[in-house]
């Protein structure tokens, strides 16, 4: 019985050992440093995990910033470890003059980089002022290089939880297979198919818990995960409906879960063209969420509006013209019979309320509504059929309709028309932030597999590519609170635009950048460390950053169902 227990117990450290990945997570290591100068730039933060000059071994993670603006870098660098040196190069440099760095730390504090004096530069002529590393670029791009062995290391997170789980059914798997090992050995007529079914067995028992979805909510099902609730809660008392507890909250997070959710909602798809979250339109092959259909009471959304006239107010304050953009749903576009929430009147409230508002012309609203039904009349196709987002044809026809609007109050800027473009046809879909071709998000939504999915590729969508598209300067900046790209393009009009919104922005991103000599495209949704009910608290996470950009126009593009969002634009709890 010893034996057995100490090879349970040896079998179980090795397993630990071999998932320590899932259950001992290395954080970002964050670098912190002061930076003055002038212009903009983009860091990058190189960290070598071998104690050489060789940086083959790296981890990296970079930063654009205004240096007229910004005094302060703040980079996180993933899965860096223990690392052994520092690298940071500059690069898109606006302006030769100096720069200025000082004071870098690691984990915010903890550790801080001494002898400043020894960074080796590339491109650059350095030297140390006290603290300060003065930067006098030579090139566009700089490489400066600490030479010393850095004595640093990332924060660790220990997952309690999963620790657990892995110790106690690892333990229990070795400790039943030492044991029928041992009767095979003393018993005759044991079978060896016997053995070899239980550790098939306890394999796919140990499978589920190899990662644990740690999400709050399920898009798919629309429903709120179960939360962990400890044996001993944080006021000293026994939890006795644990056991209840700890299955609910297994049951809904065990690792391919989904997998199954996905197959049945597939299988039924396939049988009754709808599941529990969407359906789709046979005749025109379009997929539809169920979210797709629904409407907003006009009342609710006259009781938000106030929020954009209060930004518009506040824009005008800080002379900037605000131009909000508003574009439909693709069912009110692409019309099905498949329309079963019969609410389409409160649709009809809303355009009506929209002609109202733009008859005052006190806030300038963009609807392009019966523009888009002109075009699906001749043909077009402006949302795509496996996702909610517009097409490049869709986004063409409301970026027109957009600049309508703008040009009354710049009569100069010269608008993109077709001959702008070269064009391309793709099967796939382009329609978020990183311009990436998928099969589109309305599979995941509605929970069905890539394999039906792709029977839903059949059409040739149409892209718009910029002919001067080399000159374009595209940076993307991806860190907490901000999802953003920043362009510039010498051939624009001469003015500063921000671009903020949702998804919808991105086929813009096609025109607008064009269109003006400096644009910042400010994201608000599926933003890091934001709360899905604060994404439209635009001013409490935004409104510095957009003021400090000066700004002369603010384009602000949401969707139809976003308006019942507005009433947090000012909310700074």
């Amino acid at each position: 019985m010893k034996k057995r227990t100490v090879t349970a117990i040896i079998i179980t450290i090795i397993a630990i050992i071999a998932t320590s990945k899932y259950w001992f997570i290395t954080e970002p290591l964050p670098v912190n440093f002061d930076i003055s100068g002038h212009g903009n730039c983009n860091i990058e933060v190189q960290l070598n995990k071998k104690d050489n000059d060789e940086f083959r071994k790296v981890k990296s993670e970079s930063v654009f910033i205004n240096l007229d603006k910004e005094k302060h870098a703040d980079i996180f660098v993933n899965r860096a470890g223990h690392p052994k040196r520092i690298k940071i190069i500059l690069s898109d440099l606006s302006s030769r003059e100096p720069i200025t760095i000082s004071n870098i730390r690691f984990r915010n504090g903890k550790y801080t980089l001494g002898n400043i004096e020894k960074f080796n530069a590339d491109g650059a002529k350095v030297k140390a002022e006290g603290k300060n590393l003065i930067i006098i670029p030579n090139k566009k791009v700089i490489t400066i290089t600490y030479p010393d062995t850095l004595n640093v290391c990332s924060g660790i997170k220990f997952d309690f939880m999963l620790f657990c789980i892995i110790l106690i059914l690892t333990f229990l798997l070795a400790y039943k297979l030492s044991n029928y090992v041992a009767e095979f050995s003393t018993l005759k007529g044991k079978s060896r198919v016997e053995i070899i079914f239980l550790t098939i067995f306890f394999v796919f028992l140990f499978i589920p818990m190899m990662y644990i979805n740690k999400d709050e909510k399920s898009i798919q099902e629309n429903r709120y995960l179960a939360k962990w609730k400890p044996l001993i809660s944080d006021n000293n008392k026994i939890n006795f409906s644990f056991g209840n507890n700890f299955n609910e909250w297994f049951n809904d997070r065990f690792y391919l879960r989904q997998v199954f959710v996905n197959l049945r909602s597939s299988i039924t798809m396939l049988i009754a063209n709808t599941c529990e979250k969407g359906f789709i339109d046979k005749k025109t092959k379009t997929m539809y969420t169920d979210l797709s259909f629904g409407h907003i009471d006009i009342d609710i959304i006259k009781d938000n509006f106030k929020a954009l006239y209060d930004f518009n107010n506040w824009c005008s304050k800080h002379n900037i013209k605000l131009y909000i953009l508003i574009v439909p749903n693709k069912a009110d576009i692409h019309t099905t019979k498949y329309n079963y929430i019969n609410d389409n009147y409160k649709h009809e409230e809303f355009a009506d309320y929209i002609s109202e508002i733009n008859k005052e012309d006190k806030i300038k609203v963009i609807y392009p509504y019966q523009a888009m039904l002109n075009a699906v009349k001749e043909g077009k196709q402006l949302y795509f059929k496996t996702e909610h987002h517009w097409t490049d044809d869709g986004a063409f026809v409301g970026y027109n309709e957009l600049m309508k609007e703008i040009i009354k109050d710049y009569p100069k800027i010269r608008v993109l028309n077709s001959a702008d473009f070269n064009y391309t046809c793709n099967k796939m879909v382009r329609g978020d932030f990183l311009r990436s071709f998928g099969k589109g998000k309305a599979c995941s939504k509605i929970g069905i597999s890539d394999s039906v999915c792709s029977m839903y590729h059949h059409y040739d969508y149409k892209y718009y590519k910029h002919k001067d598209f080399d000159n374009l300067n595209e940076t993307v900046i991806n860190t907490k609170y901000r999802l953003e790209k920043i362009y510039h393009y010498d051939g624009g009009a001469n003015l500063r635009v921000i671009q903020l919104g949702t998804s919808q922005n991105e086929n813009l991103t096609e025109f607008i950048p064009y269109t003006f000599k400096d644009v910042k495209r400010i994201r608000n949704n599926d933003i890091q460390g934001i709360k899905s009910k604060d994404i439209f608290k635009i001013i409490k996470y935004y409104g510095k950053e957009m003021l400090d950009y000066k700004p002369d126009i603010i384009i602000f593009c949401i969707t139809y169902k976003n308006t019942d969002k507005l009433h947090n634009l000012f909310n700074m709890e």
